[in-house]
């Protein structure tokens, strides 16, 4: 019989170097083992307690607490093989094990199909996310960066992966197994005679594709150690320059991607050397940063490359990399805290310095949407990546005015069946973004055949009114048409009545400063419910009902009315979070876009009609403009799924129902939202169709509903969701405060519900708290009783 205490007390003595050895690419902090994770790849999503060898994959929840269970996790095999195989490394006479690694069913598998939302379990929200393509354009997974306050920044891998034997998928804090893909395949793709530009970090290659657009920047995943694990393939008769990080590493991945590169069949292999006298670390993000031009970083490139041979330093790059991977460790047994001490006492300062530290741990975060999927526009696609490009604004942005007024064009001639019945095309749209980011750029290209035809039709309408003033007075009065105006900047539900009273059935309501209409008369505390409640019949059912004393009753019926405002985080972020618009559901109706901050912009004209992708959106705009909807859109056709897109949208409905109201489910935050994505798809789908002339929706057009849709329930998420992740971080904030006012700084699990503060006195939210804080390296526990972990330091120093 195998004596597991004793092979696990034998490992616990030699543990960190035991560790270096099974999981090559961790690094110790404090009395932790830390990496990416259970295959030993570079990060921080894996821990091992120095001390008890608990160990915990918070990618994936599983855990265990002895070296026995976490070489049976490393190797995938039995807890009795795992013993086994421990005590042949430790060099002990038990009998070897073969290993038995099980068939892995997970396999990577591209998608159509962003996520809906992306959360990390320790570090929550991402800042920044970059989509991996396969040369078809199908996303494979995403390089999501992490900026904890106090701590370095992460980079973990989200892999979309199925199972091979039941064909069930999901997205996995998982790196794709090696050899991995490079970032930028579909670009690599699309220009197969382009040089190549390959630097260190999705960040670096972004910015390296805006200074050297002739080329297809790319990255490989991983870092500088795992330049070994990535597919060079795609560099076979392609001409390749290397942008390292300015540092060691960087340079030694440099010459080792530089072999890779010549052995995949690469015509010419080019190092650039970095700039003298820069900081370690300096890429071509900082150049970008730095105001570089794409001058400047031609004339850098040609006066800095150097030509790569194969075979050059290969030998000793491989060991460099090798030994800088290896991280020493003390093969003593580590000290252990003794719970039985008392009378600890915390100078003043460090108790401040510690509170301090905690706060900054848990400060509030802001969420972070994933990647605006612009295939999904389809007909609007092409346009949209032009505006983005030479408009110099973010496809989100593009995207999002050119599709609602799409919307305001289709809802005039179409509605749609949905599930809840037939609906107006109308669509409401938000978009929050900076000042200085295009958004009246964006919205120019956009409106401007709406804005032509407006014009032209109220000059008309101004002569044929000029002309009925100019009557004898005996003549009768001139029957006048309606008001020709199509859009609106700002209007109260007062104006938008009275607009739909004389004017057109079909309007919508377009600014790119909606801080305007939020905080107009309209907006006020005083009328913000009924302003928001009238909309919402609008969007509903193009309704609109008064009956007033004083004044004739106004009913009018089939009015359509899309809307789309564009506006600064500030003022957003009051408005998204007000009581009383969210309980009435006004913002579930309309489609959220947040997109990042652009970058510097460069000194060029945007001229869009010299753009033919832009032209022939226009066109299809003045067709739409031409069909006239008469007196309201009752005669509206009706515009439905086909047999093939039905089944597709009914599974998508039965998902966010699931998502939405399920314990389990991750849109329990944004359920609203959730529940109402169903019917914003199909809109969205229905305008796409039409645009294309199409009388169903086909399934093409409803998977870019759907993606469409899902973008902005994952864009609500990280806005909302960020409040529930904010209230965990408030009560672990709470917790500690709490625990540095005990005596000894010690608390138990039971005496925190009992007298603890009072937000915490349940179980799930005190156990919330104490996970919290214990995954950031703030507290200690052994079985009941919990403790700070500064405390080990003062009582082992």
């Amino acid at each position: 019989m195998i004596n597991f205490e004793e092979i696990n007390q034998q490992a616990l003595s030699c543990l960190p170097g035991l560790l270096t050895d099974l999981l090559p690419g961790g690094h110790i902090s404090g009395n932790e083992f830390k990496c990416g994770d259970i295959a030993g790849n570079p990060g921080d999503s894996f821990s091992v307690n120095l001390t008890t060898c608990k160990w915990a994959d918070f990618a994936s929840d599983d855990k265990g607490g002895d070296p026995v269970s976490l070489v049976a996790a490393i190797r995938g095999i039995s807890q009795g093989e795992a013993a086994k195989h421990l005590a042949d490394l430790l060099g002990t006479t038990a009998p070897k094990a073969k290993k038995s690694k099980p068939v892995d069913h997970w396999q990577p598998a591209p998608t159509d199909t962003a996520p809906e939302s992306i959360h990390h379990p320790k570090w929550g929200k991402p800042s920044v996310v970059w989509p991996y393509r396969n040369a078809e354009g199908l996303i494979t997974g995403y390089d999501c960066r992490f900026d904890p306050e106090g701590e370095k920044k992460q980079v973990l891998p989200y892999t979309h992966f199925r199972n091979t034997a039941t064909s069930e998928t999901k997205w996995l804090w998982k790196a794709q197994p090696a050899p991995r893909p490079l970032y930028g395949l579909d670009q690599l793709a699309a220009r197969p005679d382009a040089p190549v530009i390959i630097c260190e970090g999705c960040k670096a290659t972004a910015a390296a594709q805006s200074l050297i657009p002739g080329a297809v920047a790319v990255t490989w995943p991983g870092g500088c150690n795992a330049v070994d694990h990535t597919d060079y393939s795609p560099m076979d008769d392609r001409r390749v320059a290397i942008l390292p990080d300015a540092d060691e590493c960087g340079m030694i991945a440099a010459e080792a991607v530089a072999q890779h590169c010549l052995s995949a069949g690469a015509t010419e292999v080019y190092i650039i050397d970095p700039p003298p006298g820069k900081a370690d670390g300096w890429d071509a993000a900082d150049a970008l940063a730095e105001g570089w031009t794409v001058e400047q970083t031609s004339k850098w490139i040609q006066e800095s490359k150097r030509a790569v041979v194969a075979g050059r330093e290969q030998g000793e790059s491989g060991a460099k990399r090798a030994n800088g991977a290896k991280t020493s460790g003390n093969t003593g047994k580590s000290d252990r805290l003794s719970l039985g001490y008392s009378g600890l006492k915390l100078d003043e300062n460090r108790e401040k310095a510690l509170l301090q530290h905690a706060k900054e741990v848990f400060a509030p975060t802001e969420g972070a949407t994933p990647g605006y999927p612009v295939e999904a526009l389809g007909p609007l696609a092409e346009a949209c990546n032009v505006i983005a490009e030479h408009g110099q604004v973010s496809h989100a942005m593009a995207g999002q005015c050119l599709l609602i007024t799409s919307a305001l064009l289709a809802q005039s001639v179409a509605d749609v069946r949905t599930l809840a019945g037939v609906k107006p095309l109308s669509l409401y749209g938000l978009t929050v973004a900076e000042s200085g980011d295009g958004k009246s750029t964006a919205e120019k290209a956009g409106l401007h055949p709406v804005h032509d035809r407006q014009k032209r039709d109220g000059r008309a309408y101004r002569e044929i009114v000029k002309s009925s003033t100019s009557n004898k007075k005996n003549d009768p009065p001139a029957e006048l048409p309606r008001e020709p105006y199509r859009i609106m900047k700002d209007g109260t539900v007062e104006g938008i009545r009275r607009s739909f009273k004389e004017g057109l059935c079909s309007q919508g309501c377009f600014t790119s400063e909606a801080a305007v209409v939020l905080g107009g008369y309209g907006m006020s505390a005083e009328h913000r419910g009924k302003s928001a409640g009238n909309l919402n019949a609008l969007w509903d059912d193009g309704e609109i009902s008064v009956a007033r004393g004083g004044e004739s009753r106004l009913q009018l019926y089939d009015r359509r009315l899309s809307i789309h405002w564009l506006i600064q985080p500030s003022v957003a972020r009051q408005a998204i979070h007000d009581p009383m618009l969210s309980a009435i559901g006004f913002w579930p109706r309309f489609l959220l876009s947040i997109p990042a901050p652009s970058s510097p912009l460069k000194a060029k004209q945007f001229d869009p009609e010299n753009h033919q992708e832009i032209v022939d959106y226009w066109r299809a705009c003045d067709k739409l403009l031409a069909l006239d909807a008469g007196e309201d859109c009752s005669e509206n056709y009706i515009i439905e799924a086909d047999s093939k897109a039905d089944p597709l949208i009914k599974r998508f409905y039965e998902k966010m129902q699931v998502e939405a109201k399920t314990k389990t489910g991750c849109l329990q935050s944004v359920k609203p939202f959730a529940v109402r994505a169903t019917e914003q798809a199909f809109r969205i789908a229905g305008v796409l169709a039409v645009l294309q002339g199409m009388r169903s929706i086909n399934t093409e057009t409803m998977k870019n509903g759907i993606t469409l849709a899902t973008y902005s329930i994952a864009s609500w998420n990280a806005v909302f969701g960020e409040q529930d992740d904010n209230a965990d971080r408030e009560l672990a904030l709470m917790l500690y405060e709490w625990m540095m006012k005990q005596k000894d700084y010690k608390a138990t699990a039971t005496g925190i519900l009992q007298i603890g503060p009072k937000p915490l006195r349940s179980k799930s939210r005190r156990d919330t708290a104490l996970a919290m804080l214990q995954q950031n390296g703030l507290i200690l526990n052994d079985r009941e009783l919990w403790y700070l972990s500064a405390c080990r330091q003062e009582v082992t120093a």
